[in-house]
């Protein structure tokens, strides 16, 4: 519990950290949404532990949302589109369907299965951003 006080050190109120923030080890976040706006701990949004438990290191990956529009704008806006039916992030969160056919289309391989949203806040300009874990079926590579 974490105690504010004014200058003159008379208590004003206390907080206890909202339960519900949690990061992908099961912990609780120190900085929530709610304590630090423009400044939070990444926390998870949703995920599916029968997938989590067939990611290993070979077939599982992440990617951030504002790095794929950094990387490919206008392949993000309609891969984006084709999902969700709108071109840009919104800051209320991911479906879990809709955000896998987005990964599906912006990767071209359908493979992909997501299995964690985890929702950050851009450090630097303080909108949110959120990282997309999942996991994938290579590509065989074609011979030359």
């Amino acid at each position: 519990m974490d105690n504010f006080s004014d200058i003159f050190g008379r208590r004003k109120y206390s907080y206890t950290a909202h339960s519900s923030y949690r990061d992908e080890n099961g912990n609780p976040v120190e900085r929530t949404p709610l304590t630090n706006p423009y400044n939070f701990d990444g926390y998870v949004e949703w995920d599916n532990p029968k997938l989590i438990k067939k990611a290993n290191r070979e077939n599982a990956s992440s990617v951030y949302s504002d790095r794929m529009y950094q990387w490919d704008y206008a392949k993000a806006e309609t891969t984006h589109e084709a999902a969700f039916g709108n071109r840009r992030q919104n800051g209320f969160g991911y479906n879990p369907e809709k955000t896998e056919k987005w990964l599906q289309l912006y990767n071209d391989n359908n493979s992909i299965q997501l299995y964690r949203i985890m929702k950050y806040c851009n450090q630097s300009s303080g909108y949110p951003c959120w990282r997309f874990d999942y996991i994938y079926t290579p590509k065989p590579e074609t011979e030359k």
